[in-house]
């Protein structure tokens, strides 16, 4: 009798991850943190976020290449660099690609296996010509392996997984001789969609600015102003009057004390509690 029910081979945990990664939008954060080729050249990488099991799996995908707005496309090109010296670490400017999967792209059904397919470009062809193709990376978004693992328990506002590490870039020729082509160094994080956040809006000329910390604002410290008569007492108020803080008033000095509690003091030498004080 042919077998209707989930996949024996998939656990129970797999299982609830798959209905929650098919039912929600989802964001692919990736950040190329540098990258070094094994040889001498201009190079330009290409970030592809693929279904190879689906037929136009791009369909839907949006893309943000770093704080600009997004687009429809599932693929995009970094910056040209060009390595000098092989196997120095270089850095790109476009660097930060954040792709939303739509619904139905990441399952785990066995017929999706959502995918960075990331490549490297060599640029030194005659002008004119085609980039040729040195090296590829595939990061797997979804499924995902079993290290690093993913947070199933992940809730909306929480990464399903985050974390840093690293590609090679192997060789994408045919030739058995030709060298792996380089790698590079990532950040990605994977979690649900998280639309722009609403724009703070700027309070209306005159209007009073709002409370940041409390509706209630806590009392000012009184200023402690000493006077070079002697018999003229202390002073502890607030003046009314607008004060430029840093000056003092004329021939007078302005002293600032500010009191902190003491904690944990030891106790004195006949056994009393010790008195915190301040001199000045």
């Amino acid at each position: 009798m042919a077998f209707r029910g989930p996949e024996p081979w998939v656990s129970a945990s797999l299982l609830s991850q798959r209905l929650r990664a098919e039912e929600k939008t989802l964001d692919l954060e990736f950040e190329v943190l540098s990258v070094g080729f094994n040889e001498a050249g201009r190079y330009a990488l290409r970030l592809s976020a693929e279904n190879p099991l689906q037929v136009g799996s791009g369909a839907g995908v949006q893309l943000q290449v770093n704080d600009g707005d997004p687009f429809p496309a599932c693929s995009a090109i970094t910056d040209v660099i060009e390595q000098q010296e092989p196997g120095q670490s270089l850095t790109l400017t476009r660097s930060k690609f954040i792709f939303t999967l739509p619904k139905g792209f990441c399952k785990n059904d066995g017929q999706h296996d959502a995918q960075l397919h990331v490549e490297a470009l060599r640029l030194d062809e005659p002008l004119g010509r085609a980039a040729q193709r040195v090296g590829e990376a595939i990061f797997p978004i979804y499924p995902r392996p079993d290290q690093p693992r993913m947070n199933p328990k992940a809730q909306d506002h929480e990464d399903l997984y985050r974390y840093c590490g690293n590609l090679a870039l192997l060789r994408a020729s045919t030739d058995p001789t030709a060298r792996h082509c380089g790698s590079l160094a990532y950040s990605v994080a994977f979690h649900v969609h998280r639309g722009p956040q609403p724009p703070v809006l700027d309070s209306p000329p005159g209007a009073g600015q709002p409370e940041l910390m409390s509706p209630c604002p806590e009392p000012q410290l009184p200023i402690l102003q000493n006077t070079e008569d002697p018999e003229e007492p202390l002073i502890a108020s607030q003046s009314t009057e607008p004060e430029i803080g840093h000056l003092s008033p004329s021939k007078k000095e302005t002293i600032m004390v500010t009191l902190h509690g003491a904690t944990n003091l030891p106790a004195c030498k006949d056994g009393s509690e010790p008195w915190p004080y301040v001199v000045v």
